[in-house]
């Protein structure tokens, strides 16, 4: 049988260029997942780029019909530096649930976790509109079985999830989402991952002593399980009224802030944000509420403070009453 050299190396050359291609994207929106502030507008300097993206464009049907992976991180690296970022994100949700079965598990990771830190970064931008979106993807993919095809799950990953949806009042789908796949927790994390999940769940059912009692069972693994447990904390003591008790929590945490500057990068002045208007809050407890006033001006000029919804509620019901 006579072998036909030519097609053998069109085809061996079509397979290094959709490499090439696959790798390159990869890389391309690998580095712009770390910039925080990317969403639109934001000038890449990688060679090759314009070219990457041109030859995609002039191929799109082909490349959306033939190669899901490529199309994908295509619509990724629009969605991160198009003008018009939020349609490439529907597009990109859209065409992956249409096309789930068509991923190798360590891709579909891929682009699961590009839709979910994007719609993150929206919402610390201010667009809460991205928490339905977010709890559409965790929804609908897990009906695709795709949680249960994880080996396991990153603590802060997981918590994210229960954060998002609970923020949206889902208490009951959280508390079956932990119970199904708590098991997927690396070992390490698991315990003060659930401890703190119970916690939160805890405070959103106003089942505040009960919340206390979870945070006190999570141990300070690293500075995020230190800030959200003293942060949800605070909290419950602000809706028990034990104010001293608050106050002395501000004054703890603000100097764990301080001498931890340098590492917690912008964290660091989301959770002073969040110090100062809580303390704002008291003082409109214990005198008179004229500086409430300010305090709805700053909540609604800075929206990357922590737990601003909850600090908004909170100033509309003591100038209510």
């Amino acid at each position: 049988m006579e072998v036909n050299l030519d097609e053998i190396y069109y085809r061996l050359s079509d397979s290094i260029d959709y490499y090439f291609l696959s790798s390159k994207l990869d890389l391309i929106n690998s580095f712009l997942s770390r910039k925080y502030h990317v969403l639109g507008g934001f000038k890449l300097n990688l060679k090759f780029t314009d070219e990457i993206i041109s030859y995609i464009d002039k191929n799109l049907s082909e490349i959306k019909k033939n190669n899901p992976f490529i199309y994908s991180e295509y619509l990724i690296f629009k969605m991160m530096t198009a003008d018009n970022n939020d349609k490439y994100f529907s597009d990109l949700q859209s065409f992956v649930l249409k096309n789930i079965q068509k991923y190798d598990q360590q891709s579909l990771e891929q682009v699961y976790f590009s839709m979910i830190n994007f719609g993150f970064n929206k919402v610390a931008m201010g667009e809460s509109e991205y928490l339905n979106k977010l709890f559409g993807i965790y929804r609908s993919f897990e009906i695709k079985g795709f949680y249960s095809d994880m080996e396991n799950f990153q603590d802060i990953d997981f918590i994210s999830i229960v954060i998002a949806s609970l923020r949206l009042n889902k208490i009951s789908w959280v508390e079956s989402f932990v119970g199904k796949y708590k098991s997927k927790l690396i070992n390490e994390f698991k315990k003060d991952t659930v401890n703190l999940i119970k916690a939160l769940i805890s405070f959103e059912k106003k089942e505040y002593d009960s919340a206390i009692e979870f945070l006190n069972k999570v141990n300070y693994q690293n500075s995020y399980y230190y800030l959200k447990s003293k942060e949800t904390l605070m909290q419950v003591y602000f809706e028990q009224q034990e104010y001293e008790a608050l106050q002395s929590l501000i004054d703890s945490t603000r100097h764990y802030l301080n001498r931890r500057r340098d590492v917690l990068s912008i964290h660091y002045e989301r959770y002073m944000m969040f110090l100062k208007y809580l303390g704002m809050l008291l003082k409109s407890v214990y005198t008179d509420k004229s500086n409430l006033i300010i305090l709805k001006k700053e909540l609604k000029k800075n929206i990357n403070v922590i737990a601003r919804e909850w600090l908004m509620e909170k100033t509309e019901e003591i100038v209510d009453n």
